[in-house]
């Protein structure tokens, strides 16, 4: 048996030699292939074969769509909310819609609207909680995920507190 003499090669090895195939200098190499031990059982220098850093993309695409339900969700609360005081102020919290004034009737249209709207961003907050979970599961993306957790959970309640601070000041007492 011949050895190679090469003292880089010996070294580093070349991908196709590491798979058990013969070099074109018609030597085998005697490094292990993929996903196995070392010579006398140790790992080589800096780690095990064939182990790369994970993508960091799921916790990233949940990190987006939790901001754009919470920014979604703030624009129809807002909007709603609105809404809802143009016809507080001028008729008070006791009305229906038969009896609502016909300039009104635009108003309560965008309140049902926006607050049926909100399904959209409940969707896509839906859709980050199950991301942000199963980004948290991978070590490359925690950091995002959990982030995207956070303000998936919080996006409603938030929203919420939104539209009831511009509502209540505006309650008959």
């Amino acid at each position: 048996m011949s050895y190679n003499t090469d003292p880089y090669r010996q070294q580093y090895g070349q991908g196709w030699e590491q798979q058990g195939q013969p070099s074109p200098y018609g030597q085998p190499y005697g490094q292990p292939g993929y996903g196995q031990q070392g010579y006398g059982g140790m790992q080589p220098y800096g780690g095990y074969y064939g182990v790369e850093p994970e993508n960091p993309g799921p916790g990233w695409i949940a990190l987006i769509l939790s901001l754009i339900a919470l920014g979604l969700g703030l624009g129809l609360a807002i909007w709603g909310a609105l809404a809802y005081v143009d016809i507080v102020r001028e008729v008070g919290t006791e009305f229906d819609s038969e009896t609502l004034p016909d300039h009104l009737q635009g108003e309560l249209l965008t309140v049902g609207l926006t607050a049926m709207g909100q399904l959209v961003p409940t969707v896509l907050g839906i859709i980050s909680l199950v991301l942000a979970g199963r980004a948290m599961g991978k070590r490359g993306s925690k950091g995002t995920g959990g982030f995207a957790l956070a303000i998936a959970l919080a996006a409603p309640v938030i929203c919420f507190v939104v539209f009831m601070a511009i509502l209540i000041p505006e309650m008959p007492a």
